[in-house]
């Protein structure tokens, strides 16, 4: 676990933690017990400065006892939630102090390609995928007649966006690199991108024909072949679509490279 995946869980488990004490805030004061007598359940509620439980009816109390469970509920869920926060503090700690990832980075380049690390850092992950981008840009012919800022041509203007995107973020990434899928296809997919603060390494279709049929039925083959090899939208494939009379928007673009490789 990176140090970049422990802090957003930290993040996330602290917003839990204020959500729950905020219910907690508003939650009546008491227990809720249930029991089962003869396949029926009773709702029995006794508050805090009182010994006596006063019975409650299903149907006449329903919002207190809805409250009451909640509170049951927000008071566990805040345990597991303060002590899953403390541990995850220090493995953060530890992370800083005793980062298995940075082991490798601090190898001399020279010996690097001789070593298989178990696990390397983000910042290693990024550099190995910059040097996987070609130095020079060819000129393209045929259907490759836009070219983007880097220098090289792609096929659409849409395919333009997305190029434009990744670098005015910063974002490395490959134009129809290689990708042999698991039951032996090779496919170029528009772009093959690193999230800047995961290392995870993201394949992009665009399928600008949707009013083809064809086109349609060769890309669902496609689509299924990266789903057999791990890649589905939602876990390491982004899909964007468009047609003649619905093109693909650049804010749509912006948004997806600031939320899927910059977070």
């Amino acid at each position: 676990m990176n140090k970049n995946v422990i802090l957003n869980r930290i993040e996330l488990v602290e917003r839990k933690i204020r959500i729950l004490k905020d219910n907690l805030i508003s939650a009546p004061d008491g227990v809720l017990y249930v029991k089962h007598d003869d396949e029926q359940i009773r709702y029995y509620f006794r508050q805090s400065n009182l010994f006596e439980s006063k019975y409650l009816s299903i149907k006449s109390d329903l919002k207190l006892i809805k409250k009451l469970l909640n509170r049951k509920y927000s008071l566990q869920a805040l345990k597991a939630a303060e002590e899953e926060l403390k541990l995850l503090r220090r493995l953060h700690k530890h992370e800083l102090d005793n980062p298995l990832s940075g082991i490798y980075d601090k190898f001399d380049e020279a010996v690097k390609p001789f070593i298989n690390p178990v696990e390397i850092s983000i910042d290693e992950k990024i550099r190995l995928f910059k040097q996987r981008i070609p130095k020079d840009q060819f000129i393209r012919t045929g259907q490759y007649v836009i070219k983007t800022t880097r220098g090289e041509y792609v096929k659409s203007m849409a395919e333009y966006m997305i190029a434009e995107a990744f670098l005015k973020y910063e974002v490395p990434y490959l134009y129809e690199d290689k990708f042999k899928t698991i039951d032996n296809q090779i496919y170029k997919p528009d772009f093959t991108a690193i999230n800047l603060k995961t290392g995870k390494i993201l394949l992009w279709e665009h399928f600008g024909m949707m009013e083809n049929q064809q086109y349609v039925e060769n890309n669902i083959m496609k689509l299924e072949s990266y789903r057999l090899s791990g890649y589905y939208p939602g876990n390491g494939l982004i899909i964007t679509i468009s047609t003649k009379q619905h093109p693909l928007e650049n804010k749509t673009v912006d948004y997806i490279v600031r939320h899927s490789f910059q977070k």
